[in-house]
């Protein structure tokens, strides 16, 4: 997004006229496969930005290449998440525009709903319903694919997280909009800033200065402009009774989060306790009685070599600790050490052989 990924094509800034008549086109041509994400009016616009269905994706190329109108001259791919379009596009009979078009690709139902909104009105949405669901939890993120709670890992209290996983809570976006003490009610009809602004200020959640401490830096000119706008506004009288529901809702979906917190952190620390078990001593004490019982001609493995066997070792252990439940002991981590080592050795054991 923002028109430079197509660049080396010659794609061109659209006035917004001509930005509505390329994402009117796009949306007729595609027979409303692509759904445009709704932009507020400035002076230009670097893209025309659209959310699609991924197995819709090769019908929509294939529009792009075959219409009479449009003249696909490349693309560029942002891994399997979105392409930027280069095309040509008739606009009447006597304008084309050379325009970049970006394609979001989508999974799910709910998450095409979401993506909708989430990258709407150049970028106002996904910045102040982050600011909104933090005021719940700082480690909230809210994405195009869902909202997701951040747990860190640590190994101590006082050490740094070592890792971090995304726990899922809902891709449902009424719900999320719920949690915020909002709807989609009357957001197709927006038009211009001020009733986009109107909109946002009806949650009950409402707090400006907090908003601006939970997200910090940014970029962009509708963030600017909603803080400039909202400083000549009234203060807002809280409804203490549409509070308590965007609490009780926040509540309500996010019930199973404490579950799912802690069966990460059990299970992380089930990980760093298989881990402990695989030391280089311990590889090298099993390597020598290998070497005594059944490889007597070998001589030991490389240093190099047994910290490979350590890390395949790992792996293995985490996957069986996580497929299977298995659990950390010393005679697991024994056997799988030593399957390990044997097939390290035997490959040793034919190269000196010449068999390999």
């Amino acid at each position: 997004m923002g028109g430079n990924a197509c660049k080396k094509y010659g794609v061109q800034r659209l006035t917004h006229d001509e930005f509505k008549k390329v994402r009117d086109k796009i949306y007729l041509a595609t027979s409303t496969r692509a759904t445009p994400i709704e932009s507020l009016e400035r002076e230009s616009h670097g893209d025309v930005d659209f959310v699609a269905f991924s197995f819709d994706r090769d019908m929509i190329e294939q529009i792009f290449n075959t219409s009479d109108s449009i003249v696909h001259l490349g693309q560029v791919d942002n891994g399997e998440m979105m392409t930027s379009y280069a095309l040509e596009i008739d606009l009447d009979p006597s304008t084309r525009a050379t325009a970049q078009v970006d394609v979001i690709w989508i999974n799910t139902s709910n998450q095409y709903n979401l993506a909708t909104i989430f990258y709407s009105w150049n970028g106002f949405i996904s910045y102040f319903l982050n600011a909104r669901l933090r005021r719940f939890d700082k480690n909230l993120k809210l994405t195009h694919s869902g909202l997701f709670y951040t747990l860190e890992l640590k190994k101590s209290l006082s050490s740094n997280p070592s890792s971090s996983v995304e726990l899922f809570i809902t891709d449902n976006v009424d719900e999320i909009l719920s949690m915020c003490g909002l709807t989609r009610k009357g957001l197709s009809s927006i038009k211009s800033e001020e009733e986009l602004f109107a909109w946002f200020n009806r949650s009950p959640l409402h707090n400006t200065k907090h908003e601006i401490i939970s997200i910090g830096e940014h970029d962009l000119d509708v963030v600017n402009n909603y803080f400039a706008w909202n400083k000549n506004q009234p203060d807002p009288e809280v409804d203490e009774e549409l509070f308590r529901l965007a609490v009780k809702k926040f509540q309500h979906y996010t019930r199973f989060l404490p579950f799912f917190k802690r069966m990460e952190i059990k299970k992380f620390k089930t990980e760093l306790r298989a881990k402990s078990l695989v030391k280089f001593n311990r590889v090298r004490k099993i390597e020598d009685y290998l070497l005594r019982t059944y490889f007597q001609r070998l001589e030991k493995l490389a240093d190099a070599e047994i910290g490979y066997i350590i890390k395949e070792s790992n792996f293995i252990i985490e996957r069986r600790v996580r497929e299977t439940g298995m659990k950390p002991s010393r005679e697991n981590h024994d056997k799988i050490i030593k399957a390990e080592l044997i097939n390290s050795l035997i490959s040793k054991m034919k190269q000196k052989e010449g068999l390999m």
